[in-house]
């Protein structure tokens, strides 16, 4: 079940990643970290290498999820919680409500006197 899950975070932060990549709001060098860790990922050199087994690979996967998760930190708040609220992963913090005109000396619509 714990791998099950760990996927299916994987896999929310992997789009939540892709729609921040594709945000102009989003600045130049958080992209370029994701860029690298993709590019380390890819690359034949690697900490260690691809042929020894289970390890060879562990390390991609660790690199790609420590760059996505400094990809997101290096973005800004409003931006990140904008695409969490429309992937559904996070419900707004805006409050919807009306609001009254407030006058200096207290008189609103709604003082009391006393």
């Amino acid at each position: 079940m714990t791998k099950l899950f760990a996927l299916t975070r994987l896999l929310k932060t992997g789009r939540l990643a892709l729609r921040l990549l594709r945000d102009g709001r989003v600045p130049l060098y958080a992209k370029l970290v994701m860029a690298a860790a993709v590019f380390y990922a890819l690359s034949p050199l690697d900490f260690v290498p691809d042929f020894i087994p289970v390890l060879g690979q562990l390390d991609d996967v660790a690199v790609l999820a420590l760059g996505l998760q400094a990809f997101i930190k290096l973005c800004p708040d409003e931006v990140v919680e904008e695409h969490e609220t429309a992937l559904g992963q996070r419900s707004s913090r805006t409050v919807e409500g009306s609001a009254r005109p407030v006058t200096p000396n207290g008189s609103g619509a709604n003082s009391r006197s006393t």
